[in-house]
């Protein structure tokens, strides 16, 4: 299930989603963005979503994208 919760301050938008998965150690976070990382192969993803996701929104609104997790 995912939630999401999106806010406005002055000029940011600030969303904020999260999940019920199994969370994501701190030495895989800082890659979630590369191009084919594949957190979980368990479903045959290649690991091109956030990739592609993460390049939109900076190139088209030089946005600041933060993650953090927690395993289990």
């Amino acid at each position: 299930m995912l939630y999401t919760v999106t806010t406005v301050t002055d000029q940011r938008l600030i969303i904020r989603c999260q999940d019920n998965g199994q969370g994501i150690s701190p030495e895989r976070i800082d890659k979630i963005v590369d191009p084919f990382c594949n957190i979980s192969i368990e479903y045959g993803a290649i690991g091109l979503g956030l990739s592609i996701a993460y390049n939109i929104v900076h190139q088209h609104f030089k946005v600041t994208v933060k993650c953090s997790s927690e395993l289990n």
